[in-house]
């Protein structure tokens, strides 16, 4: 087990493994969904039958509640 007091120089050896790999995903998924969301937002605002397909695809594939005004 790595602890904080360790003074063996090995036990501070990064080595390639998910650990490792995890905040560059989380980074990179994260820009992906807010690509996404930037494309669907503004395809809906120049599109209102688009608006109208978004919607029911959402209400389909997440769940979502689809209502009327604000």
């Amino acid at each position: 087990m790595k602890t904080v007091l360790a003074r063996n120089p090995a036990v501070w050896k990064l080595e390639w493994n998910a650990h490792l790999l995890a905040p560059f995903e989380s980074v990179m998924i994260s820009a992906l969904v807010g690509y996404l969301q930037t494309r669907s937002v503004f395809s809906a605002n120049l599109s209102p039958l688009l608006a109208a397909v978004v919607g029911v695809l959402s209400a389909n594939a997440f769940a979502e509640r689809l209502h009327l005004g604000s």
